[in-house]
């Protein structure tokens, strides 16, 4: 029987700038694909459901072009098949968590401004890592952590290693792009929560397991931190993930 894997993503927000913020393209779509190829069901859903939206940046046809090459995302938001999930995702509390086997979050700016403060969605996550579950996080994605506390009262991250979006990958991000656009710096926030945040060099690809706490430094490392999910599942990866198949 395949593996059913949750992936989760962010509501649309507005940054404290004023621009609309959602999910990054890459850090949805390429796991996804990893997913998909290596025979994983995949539900993509979000806390509240409904249309989600992709941060303008992520988007391979923004005139930016910060992202320009990403030639699967490229592929990926044309095909009905899977806009058409975009555009109508369930609603986390229409799910059973007992019909999956991980949890994946991914990241995105919106995610600053609506995970730390949705208690359901934190509780969710919570609920696959006390059940031994692979439970994933990617990029900005991990700012989902801080909040999180388990049965006992602790805080799900206090001596983990971790890792998510850097302070330095945030300042390079501000120096190209204008005025920074997020509330926190998720580094700064998961070491104040007592977190062992590891980070590589700024976009390099890097991912920490810590028991079966699995994060990803930032889109870089979505093929990384979706290869360790599979590994954590017992799956073998399938190389197949850029075929026109999936």
């Amino acid at each position: 029987m395949s593996k059913h894997i949750l992936m989760i993503v962010s509501n649309s927000a507005t940054s404290n700038i004023g621009k609309p913020v959602g999910i990054c393209a890459v850090e949805l779509i390429h796991p996804y694909a990893v997913l998909k190829a290596s025979g994983c069901q995949v539900t993509i859903a979000s806390s509240q459901g409904g249309p989600i939206e992709l941060d303008a940046q992520s988007e391979p046809r923004d005139p930016s072009g910060f992202l320009s090459l990403d030639i699967l995302s490229a592929r990926y938001i044309t095909q009905a098949a899977f806009t058409d999930q975009l555009s109508n995702t369930p609603a986390i509390s229409n799910l059973n968590t007992q019909d999956y086997d991980a949890i994946f979050v991914c990241g995105g700016q919106g995610t600053l401004y609506t995970f730390p403060k949705d208690k359901a969605l934190t509780d969710l996550f919570v609920s696959f890592y006390q059940d031994e579950k692979p439970s994933a996080t990617l990029c900005r994605g991990a700012c989902l952590l801080l909040n999180a506390t388990l049965d006992n009262g602790e805080p799900l991250i206090q001596g983990k290693m971790i890792t998510g979006f850097s302070k330095k990958e945030e300042q390079w991000m501000s120096k190209n792009f204008g005025p920074m656009m997020v509330p926190f710096v998720v580094e700064e926030e998961a070491k104040k929560r007592g977190a062992k945040f590891v980070a590589s060099s700024a976009f390099t690809p890097f991912v920490i397991q810590d028991s079966n706490l699995i994060t990803g430094q930032q889109s870089n490392s979505a093929f990384l931190t979706a290869s360790l999910v599979l590994k954590a599942l017992d799956l073998d990866f399938n190389d197949s993930y850029f075929d026109n198949s999936h």
